[in-house]
């Protein structure tokens, strides 16, 4: 589902009140931090930008917050820096394409099995739980390339099945 945000960096922003109703938006939400809580109140000055911006200069990799405990897999994925990821996913801004094989893994579901959260009986997926506690053992450049070699081959794998969801293909 494609959703649309205004992004506005500070040096467009001038030109981009001048369109009214943008400049109606970024007033809603100047109104909504100036009368918001504690956080909310130190982003006033900031009304016409998103709370985090952290974006990645060429790509990123996505890990749904959520995903079936029946998988045997994580359906993890690349996005260009054009897109802005929602809050139900997981993002590593411009790895090394190796680690998309590391999460990719058996090894890493197994990992994520025993520690995630769980909704219900699926689970919940969390960088500071998953990702950040998950023993990587300390990978030599050989190691790195030939997990280089089979991300890309996953990849490769999945183009050729492009009217197919990634879910599905897991």
């Amino acid at each position: 589902m494609k959703r649309w945000c205004i992004w506005i960096e500070d040096e467009d922003l001038k030109s981009a009140l001048e369109i009214p109703p943008i400049a109606q938006r970024v007033q809603g939400v100047r109104d909504f931090r100036t009368n918001g809580g504690e956080v909310a109140r130190t982003l006033v000055e900031r009304s016409h930008q998103f709370r985090y911006r952290h974006t990645a200069k060429n790509q990123m990799l996505i890990v749904p917050c959520t995903s079936s405990e029946n998988r045997e897999y994580i359906q993890c994925g690349f996005f260009s820096s054009e897109y802005i990821s929602m809050n139900s996913v997981q993002v590593i801004l411009d790895p090394e394409l190796w680690v998309f094989g590391v999460l990719s893994s058996k090894m890493h579901m197994i990992w994520v099995k025993a520690v995630a959260g769980r909704l219900e009986s699926r689970i919940r997926y969390s960088n500071k739980i998953c990702y950040n506690t998950f023993p990587c053992p300390d990978f030599t450049d050989e190691n790195k390339e030939v997990l280089t070699e089979l991300s890309i081959k996953i990849l490769s794998a999945r183009e050729r099945h492009l009217n197919t969801t990634v879910g599905n293909l897991y």
